[in-house]
């Protein structure tokens, strides 16, 4: 039996809900196989929705949030105040990582994406995969730069993985030394598109738009009214943005398995984060997105959706003010995109990941 320590970001839910995908079909190729799960953020998602004997899930950080202002800048000044606080903390993090390790016989540590677990894994001579599409590094560069001493450290720290899983939609990553490209890595949808409207009241006719607008729906006002007087829209939002309408769909706030809701929709219209981005190409759903300022993650991002020609992006403002409406007639033309785009960015990167681990897992 091998026992792999899997450590996940804290921040957002993107890191976890690959990870999720992973590990599932790690078990499923290797049921022997014992994981440890260690993640403080998004602990609640990750234990409700690994529910094997086999898994442990320990809430435990890892990295530091990125703090947000008002206008979902990065809050520069809160920022290096956390990781001053996170890199002063490192030495006790590994020397206890190491411990827990040991004592528990950890065979391969897995990161997406801390840096800390690869200095773990070299201390106790063990191999270590990054899985990501983006090191802490190369936003720290663009965030703090003059903060040199803790970029250099975070780069240490990866250049002794012994291999990194390359993500699309990435950034950089020539600080590991070993690099490797994969797919698209996402859960698998598990409740068909027609199921899903069928359980939900929605016909084919309806054009279901998945929008995360990150503010209360009734901020929105008179044009947001307008919209949903259209007998044909309707709108899956997460309960913490949504408001009681009858054409609008509360994504509930307990559901572990978004993807599923994703997938029977026309569009999705959010902000530029991981998981719900290649959960719709997955699904092959169209994109309308918006960048958070500061965040350089964003721009690869937006780059590849455009190039790709499966979406375009709005600035935040046209976003809340449902410029993004006029795209609607245009949905055919981005969903044929799809038909031409390369296959590593459809659901495979879990069979990839696993060709990698095999040598550590088997």
């Amino acid at each position: 039996m091998k026992t792999i320590c899997f450590y996940v970001s804290d921040y957002g839910y993107g890191h976890a809900t690959r990870s999720i995908a992973l590990i599932r079909k790690i078990l499923f190729s290797y049921p022997d196989s014992r994981i440890i799960v260690k993640s403080e953020g998004p602990f609640n998602l990750l234990s409700k929705s690994l529910q094997d004997p086999r898994i442990s899930v320990i809430r435990y950080r890892n990295d530091i949030t990125i703090p947000l202002l008002s206008t979902e800048a990065v809050d520069v000044e809160k920022m290096r105040v956390l990781l001053t606080e996170w890199q002063e903390s490192w030495s006790d993090s590994i020397a206890g990582e190491v411990r827990f390790c040991k004592e528990r016989e950890v065979d391969l540590i897995l990161s997406d994406i801390a840096p800390q677990p690869f200095l773990v894994a070299e201390v106790l001579g063990i191999p270590s995969v990054a899985i990501s599409n983006f090191s802490w590094d190369t936003i720290y560069q663009h965030l703090v730069p003059d903060m040199t001493g803790l970029i250099d450290n975070v780069r240490s720290a990866y250049s002794s993985a012994t291999l990194a899983c390359v993500l699309p939609f990435h950034l950089s990553m020539d600080t590991f030394r070993k690099t490797v490209p994969v797919s698209l890595l996402s859960r698998d949808i598990t409740v068909l598109r027609y199921l899903m409207r069928e359980q939900l009241g929605l016909s084919e006719d309806d054009t279901v738009v998945f929008f995360n607008p990150r503010c209360p729906v009734d901020q929105l006002g008179r044009i947001f009214k307008k919209t949903l007087s259209k007998e044909s829209i309707r709108l899956v939002i997460p309960s913490a943005f949504a408001t009681r309408h009858f054409r609008i769909i509360s994504l509930p706030a307990h559901e572990t398995e978004s993807q599923n809701w994703i997938a029977m929709c026309d569009l999705v219209v959010t902000r530029c984060g991981y998981s719900t981005i290649s959960e719709a190409v997955q699904a092959k759903v169209p994109l309308i997105v918006w960048q958070r300022p500061g965040f350089i993650e964003d721009h690869a991002i937006v780059a590849d959706i455009q190039r790709l020609g499966v979406g375009r992006s709005y600035d935040y403002p046209q976003i809340r003010s449902l410029d993004w409406i006029a795209e609607l007639p245009e949905l055919s033309c981005y969903k044929q995109h799809y038909v031409h785009i390369a296959p590593n960015y459809f659901n495979s990167g879990s069979k990839d990941i696993l060709s990698c681990l095999k040598e550590y897992v088997a």
